[in-house]
């Protein structure tokens, strides 16, 4: 074999071929590591990254949000019309209160759907707005109405009206407490999803959070549909509040898209819950005003 002074003896093909192979696997798997290496320490990364992604950063309301809001969700529930603080919709259980439509039940009525208005009485003890000493007390026995036809008989009785007075006072504390139901329903709505979209969820929140109108959206929403965490909030195991419509957005990349993908996902999970409902044709009726409300998040 020829040799050059000052360098090793070059390698027949033969040799250079078996030398490879020989040594191939080795370098091959130091390769491989090397790129899993990286990978996991990109992973690592972008986790740790989209982790420091807190919605609640940009949770607030200053006064004139809040006078904002209110006046969307007076328009929105009541139709802009004072006696509808109290309402009672037909073919429901339950009455519906305040400009957030927020339910009472009757004692001895099955919850099907999440009962809020004793937690926001129970809210306005803390608060510069005390509830009238006889609801307080009511609150013990339920709604003191049992059905829709007796309610609207006591229209104008004393407690119907001292109720309606109530709320209509208490219109910026009913603001505060849905927005502090959106904000204690994040944590628990993206810790009900598996870590990788758990993950996705949460860089959802996070665009949204960050414009007003995405804020409003997802007030409006929680009040409007739920959480989505309630077990019993479901049809053949479909849920239709915040968190579902929260895990079929895609992801976006900015608030506006987040937004209009939000407008989208909802649309999609409140049809679904349509097709899913024991009865469609009596939820279906309530659907293009549904569809109405959740356009006008784009306004």
């Amino acid at each position: 074999m020829a040799t050059f002074k000052g360098r090793r003896p070059l390698k027949s093909h033969a040799d250079r071929s078996s030398g490879y192979r020989a040594g191939g696997r080795p370098m091959l798997r130091k390769l491989m590591v090397g790129l899993l290496l990286g990978a996991a320490g990109l992973l690592v990364v972008g986790l740790m990254g989209v982790a420091w992604i807190d919605p609640a950063v940009f949770l607030h309301l200053d006064p004139n949000d809040i006078d904002a809001v209110a006046q969307r969700f007076f328009i929105n529930e009541c139709g802009g019309h004072l006696e509808r603080l109290t309402h009672w919709n037909a073919g429901e259980r339950f009455i519906s209160l305040g400009i957030l439509h927020m339910i009472w039940y009757p004692s001895g009525v099955p919850h099907t759907f999440q009962e809020s208005f004793p937690d926001f009485v129970r809210f306005c003890q803390t608060r510069s707005q005390p509830p009238p000493a006889w609801l307080v007390k009511q609150l013990v026995a339920g709604c003191p109405w049992r059905q829709r036809q007796g309610f609207y008989q006591a229209f104008e009785s004393e407690k119907a009206i001292s109720l309606r007075r109530f709320l209509r006072k208490s219109i910026s504390l009913q603001v505060q407490f849905a927005f502090q139901r959106l904000a204690t329903s994040l944590d628990p709505i993206t810790a009900a999803s598996s870590l990788p979209r758990r993950l996705r969820s949460k860089t959802k929140l996070f665009f949204l959070a960050r414009s007003r109108r995405g804020l409003f959206a997802m007030i409006d929403y929680v009040n409007f549909k739920g959480e989505g965490l309630n077990p019993k909030e479901r049809y053949n195991g479909f849920g239709w509040g915040l968190r579902q419509v929260i895990e079929t957005m895609r992801t976006p990349f900015n608030s506006r898209q987040a937004l209009d993908d939000f407008v989208v996902a909802a649309e999609s999970v409140l049809e679904r819950r349509i097709s899913h409902a024991p009865n469609p044709a009596l939820e279906g009726k309530w659907l293009p005003g549904w569809k109405k409300r959740i356009k006008s998040y784009r306004d």
